[in-house]
């Protein structure tokens, strides 16, 4: 262990998740539109695409901020389930807007 970390938290890190080019094209774009200011955190980052990007889900967030996943969705701001997030899930799971009360 050199990192000081197991192999698969290191596997969970961003930077080595596999991403499409088209993937890696678009969250270019995205991060180009809302980049980084300097000294901002990964997650003060990723809040501000998330503001710009209304649909930027958890997961591509944390490739574009290269963090993990479970960092990014622990954020206020990613809470709510993305449309994108939503599409990704399996029919069963995907959730239905609570009913409103009058």
């Amino acid at each position: 262990m050199i990192v000081g970390a197991t192999k698969s938290q290191i596997a969970e890190r961003a930077a080595f998740k596999a991403v499409s080019a088209p993937d890696q094209a678009r969250l270019a774009a995205i991060a180009a539109a809302t980049p980084r200011q300097p000294g901002q955190s990964n997650g003060a980052w990723a809040d501000a695409l998330k503001a710009a990007h209304s649909d930027l889900s958890a997961a591509d967030a944390a490739i574009i901020v290269g963090a993990t996943k479970g960092e990014i969705t622990r954020r206020p701001a990613f809470k709510a389930v993305s449309a994108l997030d939503q599409a990704r899930q399996p029919p069963g799971l995907q959730r239905t807007p609570a009913p409103r009360s009058m």
